[in-house]
């Protein structure tokens, strides 16, 4: 996803933007971003994008963006939570100065609690951070969903994905 080759994206386009968002009674929440962090080959890009994302969430009106840690690699799982909460409180850095939110969506391997507790710690108390919870990303992990949101709910959870899908123990 880049958001700078969407059109309406565009700092001549923004006006137009807003005003049809406002026309339509669509209050944009949370642009998303493909920025992740987890890989090292890519850091410096991801923190590009994301400082992309932040000034056009801002031109645009939305109030955050979203970003992933994705994957951990068994040979470097520190070093990846380490880039990804470096990653994240950079861009929340950079978004305080635009007012915008930076969310980390619960993603890929980052859904656990040994994976989200360092980040947490690392960026929690920014206030510009927070977590989208993707509740299908976490069922595996925490069959019970309430376990997930009693241990993160309190800890900067600011924005809940469900998504049209059912489980056929659901059905």
């Amino acid at each position: 996803l880049d958001n700078e080759k969407i059109g309406c994206f565009s700092a001549e386009n923004a006006d137009q933007t807003k005003t049809a968002f406002a026309n339509a009674g669509v209050r944009p929440l949370v642009l998303g971003t493909s920025s992740t962090f987890h890989d090292l080959d890519g850091y410096e890009s991801a923190i590009k994008e994301g400082y992309a994302a932040i000034e056009i969430a801002a031109r645009i009106g939305f109030s955050a963006i979203r970003v992933f840690g994705d994957r951990i690699t068994q040979n470097d799982a520190t070093g990846c939570i380490q880039r990804v909460s470096e990653g994240v409180k950079a861009l929340c850095d950079y978004a305080s100065a635009f007012g915008i939110d930076v969310y980390l969506e619960v993603h890929g391997d980052f859904i656990t609690e040994q994976s989200l507790a360092p980040i947490i710690e690392a960026c929690g108390s920014h206030p510009r951070f927070g977590l989208i919870w993707d509740a299908c990303h976490t069922r595996n992990t925490y069959p019970d969903p309430r376990v997930f949101f009693d241990r993160f709910a309190n800890e900067r959870v600011f924005f809940e994905r469900q998504r049209d899908r059912f489980l056929a123990e659901d059905v």
